[in-house]
């Protein structure tokens, strides 16, 4: 399964999601604006992606469609 990881620009604050558009993700302020980083194979994490917060990100982006972190 792919998701996908956006980041808010200006912040440091990271989105998964399950669409690919980033459209599902919730405005944090009136002018909030989500930039795509990049597509994530969750079959294939690596060691980078393998720590158990974002594990617990990508259960809850297939769970709830975006996990915001």
């Amino acid at each position: 399964m792919l998701v996908y990881l956006f980041r808010q620009r200006s912040t440091d604050r990271l989105a998964v999601t399950t669409d690919v558009t980033g459209r599902n993700l919730p405005p944090v302020a009136s002018s909030t604006i989500w930039l795509f980083v990049e597509a994530i194979d969750t079959m294939r994490l690596s060691s980078r992606w393998g720590s158990v917060e974002f594990q617990y990100a990508v259960r809850q982006a297939k769970t709830t469609g975006f996990y915001l972190f």
